[in-house]
This record gives structure tokens, sequence and C-alpha cells, in this order.
């Protein structure tokens, strides 16, 4: 019986594949792989980058010398990793946009977030594949694949990984 680990945390992306012995025991089977600079962080960047660009601030209002705008744009930071951590829930969030020169509010659908961070879930999913044939294993060969980190749990991700690998998914509580 063969697993596979899917980690998306917070700044990186790593994958194992583990087979378990007579004994109940894991090993590795392969060579673990990943991706150093993916994860959660840069979808809030996207999400940030998105808000910005949706509000119609200009870029000539965002001098981060100015203690107030520092302090507003930190804000707006926490508002779309909330955001962002919402759509794993919601079909769609509002994002305010809180900034001396003005206050708006964004729109962001769950649609238009997936737009955004799909190619880097086709990465991940690529390079699981890579770990599967470190280890010389079909998908196939999976009993199920195990997501771990908080990113994982953003539904695009077992939605890509179970049309691309056919395999159940199980969620680290």
């Amino acid at each position: 019986q063969a697993l596979a680990v899917y980690d998306l945390g917070g700044g990186t992306f790593d994958s194992v594949v583990l087979r378990k012995s007579a004994d109940g025991s894991f090993a590795p089977v392969g060579i673990p792989v990943g991706i150093d600079n993916l994860g959660g962080a840069d979808f809030d960047d996207a999400v940030f980058r998105h808000v910005l660009r949706s509000s119609g601030v200009a870029e000539a209002d965002l001098n981060d010398a100015d203690p107030d705008i520092r302090l507003a744009l930190a804000q707006l930071r926490r508002e779309c990793v909330e955001a962002k951590e919402a759509l794993s829930f919601d079909s769609d969030v509002t994002v305010p946009v809180l900034l001396p020169s003005g206050a708006t509010s964004v729109r962001l659908t769950r649609q238009e977030f997936e737009e955004m961070i799909d190619g880097s879930i086709e990465r991940t999913i690529d390079t699981l594949e890579d770990g599967l044939d470190s280890a010389g294993l079909e998908p196939e060969a999976l009993e199920s694949i195990l997501l771990i980190g908080g990113s994982s749990r953003i539904p695009l991700v077992a939605e890509r990984l179970s049309e691309r690998l056919d395999r159940p998914i199980a969620i680290d509580a």
C-alpha cells in the first residue's frame, strides 16, 4: 500500500510517496520532491495585487515611506489573506480597501481566485507526479493522497488532484 503526501503550506510545496509496511510503519519510496518558493503566501500576494489593481488605487498613492500608508497596506494584506481563506468556503468575498486617499471595496469570486492560482496548483501536481515517477509507481498504486498544510484546503487542490490522478483524497485534521 502506498500513500502520497501533498503538503502545500505557507511558503513551500513538498510531497513524498510512502509505503506502508506489515508492521504499520511508513517508509519513503523514491525521492521526496517539492517547490521551494511556492505556497499560500504566493496566493496571498496574488489576491493583494488583484485587489490593488481592481480598486483603481494609483501607484502614486502608495508611498510606503508614509506610516499611514504602510499601516493601511498591512491591514489590506490581512484582509486579502482572510479573503483567500474565506474563498475555501464561500463563492465570493468583498475586500475592503481603506487607504488614506479613500475607501472602496473589491469583490473577488472563487472562480477569479482559482484562475489566479491554477497554474501554481498544476505545478504542484506535476511535481507530485515526478515523485511518483521516482518511486516507480503509477497513480493507481496509491491508496490515497493525504493533503497537509493550510493551502491544501483550497477546494481547487482536491479538484485538480482528483481530475489528474483519480485517487481518493484524505485531508489531515
